[in-house]
C-alpha cells in the first residue's frame, strides 16, 4: 500500500498548472494596469518675470523729432537749410512761390482800408444829424469786418507759404529739391533737437507685468565699446505687436556729458529695475488656468509622486498666450499646461514634455 502511485486524472492536471500560471502573472497585470492610471501630462515649470537682469537690442532717436510741411501747396522757391544744419527756433527754412499771395494781402488791405473808411464817415453822420438809418450803419459795419477777415486770411496764406523751424535743432534730412512743387502736407525737411536723446527697445510680454517706473539700466553704443550710458525709463507702448508679443519701451539719455551721439545709432540696454522682489511676477500658460463653478479660478498644481492637486490662484492681465498670476504660485512650482480638463484630484501623472518659461 505504501508504494502506491496516486494517479490523477491529466484533466486535473492541467487544471492546476493553469492555476498556478495564473496566480505568478496576477502581479504583472496590477502593476500594467497602475501604469495605465498614470496619464501622460504636457508639465510647466514657473518661474518668476522680471527686468532684474536683461538685455536688449536698442535705437537712439531724437524725444523732440519731426516732419515740417507747407500748409499749402505751391512752387519751392527757396531751400535756405541743409542737412546738419543748426536752425533756430521760428527760422524760415523754405519758401513757395509767394506773389500772387502777396498781391492777394495787399488787394485786401486796400479793400479793407476803403470799408473801414465807409464806415467812420457813416458813423460820424449819423451820430451828428442821424441822416444814414441804423440798418444802413450796420452793413457798412459787417462789410468791414468781413474785409478785415479777409486781410486776416491773406496774412495766414502768405505765412504759410514760409516753412519755420518749430524749435532749435539740426536738420536731419532734406526730402525735396528746390524749385519742386510740393503738395499740403508732403515732408520737406526732417528736423531733430541732438540735445534730447532716447533709446526705444522691443520688451518681451513675459518681462511687462511689472511698474515700469523704476526702469533704468546702462546703455552700450556700438560705435563706443566699452561705454556705457544711464537710462531711466520714460514711457511705453500700452499695445503689443501682434506679431512678435513685445512692448516699446522708451528710455531717455539724460546724462552724456561731452560724448555726442546720433539718431540712428545702435545701442544695447542692460535694463534693471529697482522694484522689490515682490514685483517679480508669474506668467503661465492661459491654457493652465480653470474657472471653477465657484467663480474662482484654479490649475493642477503637481506635487509628490507625480499626483495632481488643485490648487486655487488669483489671475491678473493677459499678455497674448499667457496670463499673470498675482497670488497661489512660486517659482519652481510646476503645473500641468494641457489636457487639463481630464485630470482630477489625486490622479498620477508623468511628464510627456517639461515646458519652462522662455
Amino acid at each position: 500500500m505504501m508504494g502506491r502511485t496516486l494517479n490523477l486524472p491529466k484533466f486535473l492536471i492541467i487544471s492546476l498548472l493553469c492555476t498556478a500560471v495564473a496566480a505568478c502573472s496576477k502581479p504583472a497585470e496590477q502593476q500594467a494596469t497602475a501604469e495605465q492610471f498614470s496619464r501622460p501630462a504636457l508639465i510647466y515649470t514657473v518661474q518668476q518675470s522680471g527686468l532684474s537682469e536683461a538685455s536688449f537690442t536698442g535705437v537712439i532717436r531724437s524725444a523732440q523729432r519731426v516732419e515740417l510741411a507747407f500748409r499749402q501747396a505751391g512752387k519751392l522757391t527757396q531751400l535756405h537749410a541743409q542737412e546738419g544744419q543748426q536752425v533756430q527756433a521760428g527760422q524760415v527754412l523754405a519758401e513757395l512761390d509767394n506773389q500772387e499771395l502777396a498781391t492777394l494781402l495787399d488787394s485786401a488791405r486796400v479793400e479793407y482800408k476803403q470799408a473801414q473808411a465807409n464806415y467812420l464817415r457813416a458813423e460820424a453822420i449819423y451820430r451828428d444829424t442821424q441822416a444814414v438809418s441804423r440798418s444802413d450803419l450796420e452793413q457798412l459795419l459787417t462789410k468791414r469786418d468781413v474785409a478785415a477777415n479777409k486781410v486776416t486770411q491773406a496774412e495766414q496764406n502768405l505765412d504759410n507759404s514760409l516753412l519755420k523751424a518749430p524749435f532749435a535743432g539740426v536738420i536731419a534730412q532734406k526730402l525735396v529739391n528746390n524749385f519742386h512743387t510740393v503738395q499740403v502736407n508732403q515732408a520737406v525737411y526732417v528736423l531733430h533737437n541732438p540735445t534730447d536723446l532716447e533709446v526705444v527697445i522691443e520688451v518681451p510680454a513675459k518681462y511687462f507685468v511689472q511698474p515700469k517706473a523704476s526702469l533704468h539700466g546702462l546703455a552700450e553704443i556700438d560705435t563706443l565699446p566699452g561705454q556705457r550710458f544711464a537710462v531711466t525709463y520714460r514711457y511705453h507702448a500700452s499695445d503689443a505687436d501682434p506679431l512678435a508679443q513685445t512692448y516699446q519701451v522708451v528710455l531717455g539719455l539724460d546724462d552724456l556729458g561731452a560724448v555726442k551721439l546720433m539718431p540712428g545709432m545702435n545701442a544695447r540696454v542692460f535694463a534693471k529695475s529697482a522694484s522689490s522682489a515682490e514685483q517679480q511676477n508669474i506668467l503661465v500658460p492661459v491654457t493652465a488656468v480653470v474657472p471653477a463653478n465657484t467663480g474662482e479660478q484654479f490649475l493642477w498644481l503637481v506635487g509628490s509622486q507625480d499626483k495632481v492637486q488643485k490648487r486655487t490662484v488669483r489671475v491678473g492681465r493677459l499678455f497674448g498666450d499667457q496670463i499673470e498670476v498675482t497670488d497661489g504660485l512660486m517659482a519652481g512650482d510646476r503645473i500641468v499646461v494641457a489636457g487639463v480638463q481630464a485630470l482630477t484630484e489625486g490622479m498620477q501623472v508623468h511628464a510627456m514634455t517639461t515646458v519652462e518659461t522662455p
